[in-house]
This record gives structure tokens, sequence and C-alpha cells, in this order.
């Protein structure tokens, strides 16, 4: 569950906010989404799985709309990503998948562990 909605709350979040405020401002600043401090503010384990996962695949599906739709010149915009550095929207898309790889090993290894 933690998992789930750690991914959810950072597509929203996230990437999301990070891919608007991008299209939106002009070398906008980017905070940080500090996943630990918001699992423990938002109780994840008390959260439903189901409702989770619906969350997280409406996020993601709207993501996806938002970079489908970017122009060309525009996958150029670019902000400072705290703890990051320079990032631009062409970033985004990589960042995420390389996000969901991490998490895919995590269950994985989990689920090893568990089968001992």
């Amino acid at each position: 569950m933690e998992q789930v909605w750690h991914l959810a709350d950072l597509e929203r979040e996230g990437f999301g906010w990070r891919i608007d405020t991008l299209l939106s401002e002009r070398e906008p600043q980017l905070p940080d989404f500090d996943g630990a401090a918001v699992a423990a503010a938002r109780d994840y384990r008390a959260r439903s799985l189901t409702a989770g996962l619906a969350v997280f695949r409406a996020a993601r599906q709207r993501n996806l709309a938002t970079l489908r739709a970017i122009a060309s010149p525009d996958w150029g915009r670019s902000g400072q990503q705290e703890g990051v550095g320079r990032v631009s929207l062409c970033d985004m898309p990589s960042f995420m998948s390389q996000h969901d790889a991490a998490h895919r090993a995590e269950i994985a290894a989990w689920k090893a562990l568990l089968a001992r």
C-alpha cells in the first residue's frame, strides 16, 4: 500500500506539478518531493490499495496526455529542481521511468524475501 500511495502522490504532486509548472513558468524553482514526510503525514498504511491504484492510474494517464501534447519547442523548457539541478521537460519521461524501475526493483526484492 505504501508503495502505491507514494507513486500516486508523486505522480500528481511531483511529476505532474513539475510538468505543469515547467509549461507555465519561465525558469521555475521546483521543490523536492519529500516522499518520506508525505507518507508519514498521510498514513499510507491505513489507505485503500484499490483507491491508490486508481489515483495513480488517473494521474499517470493525465501526465502522459500532457506530455504527448507538448509542442516540440517546449520540450526544452527548464527550471531548477531542488537536490537535482537544472531539469527540462524532456527529462520528465526518463525521470518517471527511472523512478518506476526503482520501485519495481524494491517490490521484486521484497517479494523474493517473502518467498524464502
